[in-house]
């Protein structure tokens, strides 16, 4: 698309040439190819957005794609557990030699050896009929498994991309916190050249010049400790996606979805859809299915089993022997040494571990949800009385500056609005963003974030075959 793109700046360039606005103007080719170059490197500059970046981790996060390898191979479980339903048929072939020593038996070789060259073949066909219900709850107990390992990879998708939102929120924030700590410095350089030409003309104090001084450097000290940050929070993110991203081409997320207007909206949506609480669901099936599967045991167990055998010179009886053997069995165990009774009170307690489980992830949604809409909503109120203090703070900067300049204010009082003015910046940018995070979080605990921010859930979903459903409180 860049490519397109190019080409047709280029060509509407080439029109744009023989033009008479160029003619009128008289523009030299230098400038024209300037122009062109400049404009050339607008369009082929990719903006690195968070829905960009987004698609990236989920398509190359090793965490992410261990738990999709995961999910591939839990469903072959399924059909591995299904072929107890089917019957077995198992071949033997065997030949060799057999060296028989009889010694006071009645057979063909009475009291002495014989040697013969023997087979010994078999076709035997084997059907379970009944198992206790083992065959059923095994593998109902494994399609929850699967179903489970696909929410587990939906889990870890949903949890990696908060981490990354949270990465790239940091970086953007140390990001624009850097620009104000750089335009800090720029001010107080602007302050401390008009006091040093103050100084010289003899309009003001040696003193006055060190306090800008000083102020100068605290200002830069703060510069190189925003610039610690910024890359605490760029290897923060690298760590995550796996490489650097650049600085200058990363865009402000924004938030396109309608957000819940109550919070027990949210809630409600969230108890039903968070990923973490379906993986816990599907846990919860499998252990029941588990405990069934245990009790087993106590049934009897019918198979019928036919076969047919072709023998030769066995057991040192000369010719060939056939047989045709058409069998139903029934074997129940009386006794296994309490080894049955102590697995299903095992299996009884994953069931309960389980619901304990669920009821701890339950509490942490609900209070994840509390907490991030509580800062949601104060962080909005805020933020509303940030902007009125950095608008007068300007307003007051600009007019100290004036009245600095005619005498009627001090240094003191300037670096004092030029604080102010600084500070309500810094307070509006981090609040800004941690609103911004305080609302990504709201879309986690609802198990909706990635499509909040790619536009559609299909991209994850249907890498494990679960069915796509939309989230009804976003409509």
């Amino acid at each position: 698309m860049i490519f397109f793109h190019s080409i047709i700046v280029f060509i509407y360039y080439l029109s744009y040439n023989n033009s008479n606005f160029l003619k009128e103007n008289k523009m030299v080719p230098c400038m024209k190819n300037k122009l062109l170059l400049l404009i050339l490197l607008v369009l082929t500059t990719n903006a690195q957005d968070l829905k960009t970046t987004l698609n990236e981790l989920i398509s190359t996060n090793p965490t992410i794609l261990e738990r999709l390898h995961n999910y591939e191979a839990t469903k072959q479980d399924v059909d591995s557990a299904f072929s107890e339903y089917y019957p077995k048929l198992d071949l033997t072939l065997g030949v060799g030699f057999e060296d028989t020593d009889k010694r006071e038996q009645k057979l063909a070789v009475q009291n002495g050896s014989a040697d013969f060259n023997v087979y010994q073949n078999s076709l035997k066909f084997t059907q379970n009929i009944f198992s206790g219900f083992s065959t059923k709850y095994k593998v109902e107990g494994q399609e929850y498994r699967s179903v489970s390992a696909a929410y587990s990879y939906v889990e870890t998708v949903n949890n990696t991309s908060f981490n990354l939102v949270n990465s790239y929120i940091e970086l953007m924030k140390n990001r624009d916190l850097l620009d104000t700590a750089a335009q800090n410095v720029n001010i107080d350089k602007e302050i401390l050249s008009k006091v040093q030409k103050l100084y010289k003309s003899g309009l003001t104090t040696l003193s006055e010049v060190n306090k800008v001084e000083s102020s100068l450097a605290l200002a830069n000290s703060n510069y190189v400790v925003q610039e610690n940050s910024l890359l605490d929070a760029s290897y923060n993110l690298q760590r995550i996606l796996g490489r650097e991203l650049d600085l200058k081409l990363l865009e402000k997320p924004t938030i396109h979805v309608l957000m819940p207007k109550t919070k027990e909206e949210a809630l409600l949506y969230a108890l039903h859809n968070n990923p973490s609480l379906l993986v816990s669901q599907y846990n919860l099936l499998l252990a029941k299915s588990t405990q069934y599967e245990k009790e087993s045991p106590f049934y009897p167990k019918i198979d019928i089993e036919v076969s047919q055998t072709l023998n030769k010179n066995l057991s040192a009886v000369a010719g060939k022997e056939d047989r045709f053997r058409a069998m139903a069995y029934l074997t129940y165990n009386i006794f296994n040494g309490f080894a049955d009774d102590a697995n299903l009170q095992k299996s009884k307690s994953a069931v309960f571990q389980e619901v304990e489980t669920q009821n701890s992830i339950k509490r942490q949604i609900v209070s994840g949800l509390n907490l991030a809409w509580a800062a949601k909503t104060k962080l909005a109120e805020q933020l509303k009385y940030l902007k009125e203090y950095k608008e007068f703070s300007y307003k007051t900067l600009t007019l100290y500056s004036k009245e600095y300049d005619l005498g009627r204010r001090s240094l003191l009082d300037l670096l004092s609005a030029q604080n102010d003015y600084i500070k309500a910046k810094a307070q509006i940018i981090s609040t800004e963003y941690s609103l911004l995070y305080a609302e990504y979080r709201i879309l986690d605990a609802m198990g909706v974030l990635v499509p909040s921010v790619i536009g559609e859930n299909k991209l994850v979903y249907s890498a494990v075959d679960l069915k796509i459903e939309s989230p009804k409180a976003h409509k």
